[in-house]
């Protein structure tokens, strides 16, 4: 719980590491001659992409307001082959129940300290070219969530083809400009018609970087997900106890499978605002043509062997 010199109504940082990353296993696996999840891995530089989410979270919330929430078994990556350097709770999710459970798990631990805190969801796997720029993206969508606390604001990204993979968001400006917009229609995965079609219409890609209040979440989810939600409130009772611990696996052995976009924000798209992204280079690094096309535009040094000679950077 907060101690006594602290505040309610922080600013805290939700990053999703869960995922197992099968997408990207065959590539992955031909590199390392094991599987791990793309998250722990470092494909430039001396950071894995899990860490380079965390230091974009720094950017707006204290090291003491985050939360990661990891996949099962996914601790053996944060300390080998080195360990990670993450600040703040780590809390170890009983199994894949799919990225509801893997959202509103954390954001239990988050209300347990702060009724009152401002969140944002950061995915571990993206890549961002310009993190500063991304950081003022992001602190804009808090003060956002802040002054509006009945919405929740997602960042989005300019389109750089029609692709199906992303979730796709209709929006309209909004009073406070071209980068504020309002979401008339959430599409979370359209098949390859829709996806063309949405992006000759100019609109944008939804990022899963969502900014909003810790209790609006909350919420939505009662509303959407209730199934889900009512387990982790029981949940919340027992944090920090001796019960903890069971009472988690308990909670997940008949925990139901929610998709986060498909089951939670696609249904609101009322309540959703799209903060749209400039010039930050972004990319959801779930296929490895996506990492060769970022590597390649950046001229940056690939850490896996690659016979692309211009990946092949000296």
């Amino acid at each position: 719980m907060l101690n006594a010199k602290e505040k309610s109504g922080q600013r805290w940082a939700v990053i999703l590491s869960g995922g197992a990353g099968e997408r990207m296993r065959p590539f992955i696996t031909d590199w390392l001659g094991h599987h791990r999840p793309k998250q722990y891995c470092t494909f430039t530089g001396e950071k894995s992409l899990l860490e380079e989410a965390v230091g974009r979270a720094l950017g707006v919330a204290e090291s003491t307001k985050l939360v990661t929430v990891v996949g099962k078994g996914h601790r053996q990556y944060l300390d080998e082959p080195r360990r990670l350097d993450l600040p703040g709770r780590i809390v170890e999710q009983p199994a894949n129940r799919d990225t509801a459970a893997g959202v509103f798990l954390p954001l239990t631990y988050v209300l347990r300290e702060d009724r009152e805190a401002t969140v944002v969801l950061l995915p571990s796997d993206h890549f961002v070219a310009d993190p500063y720029r991304f950081q003022k993206h992001l602190r804009r969508a808090l003060k956002c969530a802040e002054l509006c606390p009945e919405r929740l604001f997602i960042l989005a990204a300019a389109p750089e083809g029609p692709e199906p993979d992303y979730g796709w968001l209709r929006t309209t400006p909004t009073e406070a400009g071209e980068s504020l917009q309002a979401v008339s229609e959430f599409l979370e995965k359209p098949d390859a018609e829709t996806a063309r079609r949405f992006y000759a219409e100019g609109c944008l890609w939804n990022t899963m970087v969502v900014a909003g209040k810790a209790a609006t979440f909350w919420e939505l989810g009662w509303r959407l997900i209730p199934e889900v939600v009512a387990r982790l409130e029981a949940l919340r009772g027992e944090l920090g106890t001796p019960f903890e611990e069971s009472t988690l696996r308990g909670i997940y052995a008949d925990m139901p499978e929610a998709n986060f976009s498909r089951d939670f924000l696609q249904k609101v798209p009322e309540r959703l605002t799209a903060v749209a992204m400039e010039d930050v280079g972004w990319s959801d690094w779930g296929r490895p043509e996506r990492v060769m096309e970022s590597l390649r535009d950046l001229r940056l040094q690939p850490a896996f062997p690659t016979p692309d000679a211009e990946l092949a950077i000296v």
